[in-house]
């Protein structure tokens, strides 16, 4: 091989490894198998008299992570992400590392302006400890915290939902009207979800792939079941259905 060969290929393996990298950074997780996810930890960050954030991050067994993002953060609505296999055995040692019968549930501190962080800790989705503080935790759950605030506010989260779309009063929170492409059919998406009573109610559009889903909040909240939607490969739009409203005459 030439000189001015080698001199053209090696600029272009460099462009190709760059291109791949960066398409990769934009694929979206799925949920590949019809499982239900298991909430493992979760971290609710209260308001201050200040700019403190507020938001909510939960992890799940598998991995999944929801950020449901509030007040005074970078980013506001509702995302989702994925952990790596080393993150999520890392929280998962640091959980089992905790001596429950021993640890406190309260690290309070008698002053009104400090915001209050409540971690949640699940076992088979049921809740098992909850922890609230306003001040410093013991080194272990300090270090889940620690963890957690640090996962909130990385950049590696997928857009959801906007804010103002999951808090409007005109939403029917047990409704989803989902778009898809022509990989994916109504019926596939009712057996993956299956376990949340996943419904298709009705087709919104003949010329489209474009339906009207109902499932059970008992059994779902309606964030979580916004964002396992999203996930799927081959779902476009997830929205909430709303309300007619009547024009006043």
């Amino acid at each position: 091989m030439s000189y001015s060969t080698s001199k053209f290929l090696f600029p272009c393996s460099i462009f190709f490894f760059i291109f791949f990298m960066n398409c990769n950074k934009h694929i979206k997780p799925e949920l590949d198998k019809p499982v239900v996810a298991r909430k493992l930890l979760s971290l609710n960050k209260s308001s201050c008299f200040g700019k403190c954030p507020v938001y909510k991050i939960t992890i799940y067994s598998d991995g999944l992570s929801i950020l449901e993002s509030k007040l005074n953060m970078n980013k506001i609505g509702l995302f989702h992400s994925k952990l790596s296999e080393e993150q999520l055995e890392s929280i998962t040692r640091k959980i089992n590392k905790v001596q429950w019968p021993e640890s406190r549930t309260r690290f309070m501190k008698n002053i009104p302006d400090l915001p209050v962080s409540t971690i949640s800790f699940y076992k088979q989705d049921s809740l098992f400890q909850r922890i609230e503080s306003n001040s410093t935790l013991p080194q272990d759950l300090e270090s889940i915290h620690t963890d957690l605030s640090d996962l909130a506010n990385q950049s590696k989260w997928i857009l959801a939902m906007k804010e103002k779309e999951f808090n409007s009063k005109d939403i029917i929170k047990d409704e989803l009207q989902i778009d898809m492409d022509s990989t994916i059919q109504a019926a596939t998406l009712e057996k993956i979800f299956q376990p949340y009573n996943f419904t298709m109610k009705s087709r919104i559009s003949e010329y489209m792939n474009f339906y009207l889903f109902t499932y059970d909040t008992q059994k779902i909240s309606p964030l979580e079941m916004v964002v396992f939607a999203r996930q799927i490969k081959g779902v476009r739009f997830v929205s909430f259905n709303k309300k007619l409203q009547l024009r006043d005459e």
